[in-house]
């Protein structure tokens, strides 16, 4: 992979670790593709396949003990495509040297990421290619999937590109963007391309055979395509994990600690990239070590791969709270008090959870661009945009649990950004707790007039409706869902909707309550449909009640054009 962002990365020495198995950081990377770069003089063609920890050996690492020196070398992986040439180097972190530089003869580096997508340009673009797919048919290189595989040994066939760094291109074709295009391969067709000079070797074509016209699609959005029934199966339960004291081991950077086991976890791209990866496993007897202590002599070795990774799971009733309301409405005070409390944990003012908003935001806004500039995909094939936004879902789930173990935390940000997060926040943590505080806009505005001199009038009256009409509008995200689903429910084939009318009745606040939400559909025409809905709290007590005038949309308007 091309590091242009490091090329000119200054010669620093890295910190001392805290251990001599911790992996290479950022900052350390950098510094050994300086030193490397300064003292090689690399071209520009060079690229760095990888760059990790260069291991001490298994006497120095149990030897080792807290506070001592610890030396530390990178081991890289250098490709030239100047030449095709591999190398090899170790970069001492601690003296600022390359120790070791060797040409490693007849032999090629692992595939890269970016290697990946510039045979795919490259192939695509190619007129050869394009005439042996227009033979079948295909024209729209839009659609068109090309992946490197191994070019294979098949004897004196593949003497010619002994010494170049070649793989076998095969090629699938979408049906339509978001497609499954490995349910469609393209038969008969393979392309030898060479990476180091980036151009298209020899095209193979052996015959034009059809393609497969059974879609593969078996993601959400298509379960009525695969589902006998048109839907998901009803007879699935759910199933949850819950550990009311908390987790049995304990993580602490990258050593874990386990009942009677110690070990460390390392990443490297050469074994396992996607799962947990060459461990130094020792079994314990007696109290488990401080995670800075050195790993026992007895049966202290290497695991080179992991079946399986968990997760902590929080207390099911642990809850964290989220308040909210505009700036100078008294959030600040409220969550001080709640933390000095004992009960919580948290910074007060996090603005953190905003940020998870705006990531999925970007996530729509990035497939949206892709989809409307019809270029060619450079992303990881049919990955669909609801598997980025399960990651970032995930993710913020993940770094809350880390940062406060026991579930019970505050989330202060006085924005409107904030109270746009709240169904996002709800989703993630149903449990929940939402606190929204106002003041009269009088006092509101001159409370910030006070702390903000340097802000209009104007702004910091808009500020406040924006948090309040912002606020009201999230309580109503309830009852317009279910109106949405129930409108849903009475459409044909080829059939959409829009609402053109929304209308909310508050009837009281809602504190802490269990509401349920109905809704009905009232009359439904060809063009327009009537919807209801109300809110009530557990006692049956009516919170507001929703009405929608719905347009039904046929034909392109159906599809959003």
């Amino acid at each position: 992979m091309i590091m242009p962002a490091l090329a000119d990365a200054p010669i620093a020495s890295a910190p001392t670790p805290l251990h001599l198995l911790e992996p290479l950081s950022g900052e350390e990377i950098a510094a050994a593709i300086g030193i490397l770069r300064a003292s090689r003089r690399l071209g520009d063609k060079a690229r760095f396949v990888s760059v990790t920890l260069h291991e001490p050996p298994k006497e120095a690492v149990v030897a080792w003990t807290p506070g001592a020196d610890t030396p530390r070398e990178a081991f890289l992986q250098i490709l030239d495509n100047a030449d095709g040439c591999a190398y090899e180097a170790v970069v001492s972190l601690s003296g600022n040297a390359v120790t070791r530089w060797e040409h490693i003869p007849g032999v090629q580096p692992s595939l890269m990421l970016d290697e990946f997508f510039e045979c795919e340009a490259a192939v695509k673009a190619d007129p050869q290619f394009q005439a042996v797919l227009a033979k079948r048919g295909i024209s729209d290189m839009s659609l068109v999937m090309v992946d490197p595989w191994s070019a294979g040994w098949y004897g004196a066939e593949s003497a010619a590109y002994e010494t170049r760094r070649v793989l076998r291109a095969m090629a699938w074709v979408r049906s339509a963007p978001g497609d499954n295009g490995y349910a469609h391969p393209v038969e008969g067709v393979a392309v030898i391309f060479d990476l180091n000079s980036q151009e298209v070797v020899e095209v193979i074509d052996t015959g034009v055979v059809p393609l497969p016209p059974q879609p593969g699609n078996y993601a959400r959005e298509y379960v009525s395509e695969f589902s006998p029934t048109g839907a998901f199966r009803p007879d699935l339960r759910p199933f949850e994990v819950v550990q009311p004291d908390g987790p049995s081991f304990r993580v602490d950077g990258h050593h874990v600690a386990w009942q009677k086991w110690s070990f460390r976890i390392g990443f490297t791209p050469r074994i396992l990239p996607s799962a947990l990866a060459r461990l130094r496993i020792t079994a314990m007897h007696g109290p488990v070590p401080h995670p800075l202590e050195p790993l026992p002599d007895s049966l202290h070795s290497r695991a080179d791969d992991a079946s399986d990774a968990s997760v902590p799971v929080i207390d099911a009733e642990a809850r964290p709270m989220f308040v909210l309301g505009p700036a100078r409405s008294g959030t600040s005070a409220l969550a001080l008090a709640l933390l000095g409390s004992g009960h919580y944990e948290g910074h007060g003012e996090g603005h953190l959870l905003p940020l998870a908003h705006h990531l999925l935001v970007a996530v729509d806004a990035y497939y949206a661009g892709r989809d409307a500039m019809g270029g060619p995909d450079t992303r990881l094939r049919s990955t669909h945009v609801s598997a980025f936004q399960r990651m970032v879902r995930r993710g913020f789930i993940q770094v809350s649990r880390a940062a406060y173990p026991s579930g019970r935390w505050i989330d202060k940000t006085p924005t409107a950004e904030m109270v746009r997060a709240a169904p996002l926040m709800r989703e993630l943590w149903p449990n929940a707790r939402f606190i929204f505080l106002k003041r009269r806009v009088i006092e509101n505005v001159a409370s910030r007039r006070r702390k903000f001199p340097h802000e209009t009038l104007e702004n910091h009256y808009n500020d406040w409706v924006d948090v309040l009409t912002t606020w009201t509008g999230v309580r109503g995200h309830l009852g317009d869902a279910a109106m949405g689903f129930a409108m849903a429910s009475t459409l044909a084939e080829g059939e959409s909707f829009t609402i053109i009318e929304l209308k909310i009745n508050y009837f009281k606040p809602i504190w802490n309550s269990h509401l349920t939400v109905t809704a009905r559909m009232v009359k439904r025409g060809r063009t327009t449909a009537f919807l209801e809905c109300d809110v009530v709290d557990e006692k049956g007590s009516l919170v507001s009640r929703l009405a929608s005038t719905c347009l039904v949309l046929r034909g392109e308007a159906a599809k959003g054009h």
